[in-house]
């Protein structure tokens, strides 16, 4: 402790200090200079990130190519679902006409709407160079009537 009253004594010099600032020590540690990176690790470093940017391109389009495969397949899907409804409906449809073309279904449909059997039938054949036209060149049946009773 006595040295260090010494060394903050008023007016004092630090010899000390200045002695030792002088005396410092500098050591050069002579060391191996690292060469830089090789050319051949630059190259495999180079194909290696060419094979994993190929790679991730590959799976990129593999990917898409899946998801399209399957957005199709669901497209399919829903079509063969419509599909088979259309020929559902179709199926109803003919059982329908057919019940509805049916001659008891038809006697009952025009008795509800008030019409009876007729008591007689004629039946008139026109014979085809008969046939009228009107002045705009459609087909006249009251003039094929009037030729086919005149003849």
């Amino acid at each position: 402790m006595a040295s260090a009253a010494r060394a903050y004594q008023h007016g004092a010099t630090a010899p000390q200090l200045h002695e030792r600032a002088g005396r410092a020590r500098v050591r050069v540690v002579v060391g191996r200079r690292r060469a830089g990176v090789s050319a051949r690790a630059v190259a495999l470093f180079k194909m290696a990130l060419a094979v994993c940017i190929a790679v991730a391109v590959v799976s990129l389009v593999r990917v898409q190519l899946t998801a399209m495969a399957t957005e199709t397949t669901i497209d399919q899907q829903k079509l063969s679902a419509q599909v088979s409804q259309l020929v559902s409906e179709n199926a109803n449809l003919e059982l329908q006409k057919s019940t509805l073309l049916a001659p008891a279904s038809l006697k009952n449909s025009a008795s509800q709407l008030g019409m009876h059997e007729a008591a007689s039938v004629e039946t008139i054949t026109v014979p085809a160079d008969v046939v009228a036209y009107n002045d705009d060149g459609s087909l006249s049946l009251s003039g094929t009537l009037e030729r086919a009773a005149h003849e």
